[in-house]
């Protein structure tokens, strides 16, 4: 058993390495899952793709972030009461602790941000902030914890009272995951582990950084079973040492009188780039070549020719790149480019301009070829459809997959239920009710048809909703008391012109009737109105305070009151209620009441 180390400046290079030291060889029984570990949901998507392409099929791999593998690891070996308090469960402890200290002395940071806004969630968000920070604490700087636990800290008064808020939320058996890890450490490490509790083999794939305490799992987990890490890394040579312009810059001034040199107190340079942009890839090495391990190196060099190949060559082999200087860059390379672009669908637009012309170039490259890195998916993405699925007329269509982007945007189902969430602090526009109540599963929960869409919508313009339920909700907003143009004035609108003539007269009681309701059409509006009775009851529902678990129940009623999925959307809904019963197992991890 053994703890292998796989590294390489090409991710294709250590695809292969996978393929050809792990996945040739079968496990011991074809029911027994493959166990790999990924740090995003896009690497795993990738490896599915190209293992497929290499191997013909992908089955039976198990995809598994590194926290929650070691949470199932930890519950295998080490089955206890009491497990780690994730930071979701530690977000409602801390706000609860925090009403009790926040007037107490060294406090006062937190007294004067908390009174700046009367928002109750800024408490919330600062209980947040704090539960991951201690959270990581306990994984990155256990000792300080240690420190805490037994009553000391330093004189820093921001340690003093993190240290404060944490002996008084941590009470009884509580710990954060860093606590947890140790122990499963020191059972890895035993002699008499029962390996029918372990995993066949496991492989970490396309690793970037993990924690110092991760890692010491891994290589504790190397003494069972063959493990192996998988690491990207633009250099063949050692480069933990090297500093950048400004970090040079700082070590020189703390050295004596600042007057000592760079080559006195022996501080390398190395590459610029990896020395400016590699801080965390530099840190992470010195990690790796501290463990126990087999090493494995499968470094490409690039062939010179371009700007972008003779800068990965600087890389590779740690000096600066002698092809790099404005003289030498030949006036047609255009292997780097930089744009400035107004926005981002500008962006996007430039993007794909680029990447028709790069398709039209070369014969060999493809889609599946080209990866587009994004600092924030969530930002670009609703830009990315209307960019890359609305060509021009005879252009070329450039398909595309978004990976690592969260629930929503990808399922009408999530958006609408999130839009739900925010209806009860919104003015209760014709937008926003209609925007929700178009989700088909919503409409199909009442009967009611894309078809007659168009029917309800004049029925609106006709009776004239604006928003608002009634005048007292508008007062409630702060808003004059007045009835007009709401959603309950519209109602008596519809109705009174359903109980009236073909072509009502005159206004009766203040109110001027909707004519045209008759026939077949009658249904339909029962089922519109059914539709807002229950709507407006659920939103009276929402802006009430309630428990956690209480929470968790009535959100799983609207979603039966509200929602009825077809067989694709009904995955959709089943997790949606999963997340909604964390909040029953958050309230009871925390006792939050």
């Amino acid at each position: 058993m053994a703890l292998i180390l796989y590294k390489s400046n090409r991710l294709e290079q250590l695809f292969g390495d996978l393929v050809e030291d792990v996945l040739r060889t079968p496990l011991s029984s074809p029911f027994r899952a493959e166990q790999m570990i990924v740090q995003t949901q896009g690497m795993a998507q990738w490896l599915t793709l190209e293992i497929c392409r290499k191997m013909g099929v992908t089955a039976n791999i198990e995809f598994c972030f590194p926290r929650k593998f070691l949470g199932n690891l930890f519950d295998q070996l080490l089955p206890a009461p009491n497990t780690p308090i994730e930071p979701e469960a530690l977000t409602w402890r801390i706000m609860a602790t925090l009403d009790a200290m926040i007037g107490r002395p060294g406090f006062e940071g937190l007294r004067n941000y908390l009174e700046t806004s009367p928002d109750p969630r800024r408490r919330f968000q600062l209980a947040e902030r704090i539960a991951r920070l201690f959270d990581e604490y306990s994984v990155y700087r256990p000792e300080r914890i240690d420190a805490w636990i037994k009553g000391q800290e330093g004189d820093d008064p921001v340690e003093r009272w993190q240290a404060a808020l944490w002996r008084e939320a941590m009470t009884g058996d509580l710990a954060c995951q860093g606590k947890f890890l140790f122990d499963l450490n020191e059972r890895l490490l035993a002699s008499d582990l029962p390996s029918g509790n372990l995993p066949e083999r496991l492989s970490v794939f396309g690793a970037g950084s993990l924690p110092p305490v991760y890692l010491k799992m891994f290589e504790a987990l190397g003494r069972q079973i063959p493990v192996h890490l998988f690491c990207l890394s633009p250099c063949q040579e050692y480069w933990g040492d090297i500093s950048s312009v400004t970090e040079s810059r700082r070590l020189l001034e703390k050295t004596g009188d600042g007057s000592a040199g760079a080559d006195e107190i022996h501080v390398e340079r190395g590459n610029a780039i990896l020395a400016a942009c590699g801080k965390t890839g530099r840190e992470f090495l010195r990690l790796l070549t501290d463990l126990e391990c087999q090493e494995v190196e499968s470094y490409i060099g690039p062939e010179p020719g371009s700007l972008l190949r003779s800068l990965q060559s600087g890389m590779l082999h740690l000096r600066e790149s002698p092809d790099a200087s404005e003289a030498a860059v030949k006036q047609e390379d255009r292997s780097v480019q930089v744009h400035s672009c107004h926005s981002p669908l500008r962006e996007l637009q430039v993007l794909r301009d680029h990447l028709l012309d790069w398709f039209a170039r070369d014969e060999t490259l493809s889609p599946g070829n080209v990866l587009v890195m994004l600092p924030d998916i969530e930002a670009y993405a609703p830009f990315v459809g209307g960019v890359f699925d609305n060509a021009e007329e005879g252009a070329p269509s450039v398909p595309y997959t978004l990976a690592g982007q969260g629930a929503r945007g990808q399922s009408p189902i999530v958006d609408a239920f999130v839009s739900l969430l925010r209806l009860p602090s919104s003015r209760w526009t014709t937008t926003g009710i209609l925007t929700f109540f178009e989700t088909s599963a919503v409409r199909r929960r009442f009967g009611i048809e894309e078809t007659d869409l168009p029917q309800i919508r004049q029925w609106i313009q006709s009776a004239g909703i604006h928003w608002g339920r009634d005048a007292g909700h508008r007062e409630e907003l702060g808003l004059p008391a007045f009835a007009g143009h709401t959603w309950e004035e519209g109602r008596d609108r519809l109705l009174l012109g359903y109980a009236m003539d073909d072509e009502p007269s005159g206004n009766v009681g203040g109110l001027w009737p909707c004519a045209g309701i008759e026939g077949t059409s009658t249904e339909l509006l029962g089922r519109w109105f059914d539709f807002q009775e229950q709507l407006f009851a659920t939103l009276e529902a929402l802006s009430k305070e309630r428990s956690l678990e209480g929470w968790a129940e009535l959100l799983n009623d609207c979603m039966d009151a509200l929602f009825l999925a077809d067989a694709t959307g009904e995955v959709t809904v089943n997790r949606i209620r999963q997340v909604i019963d964390e909040l029953r197992q958050q309230q009871q991890a925390s006792d939050f009441e």
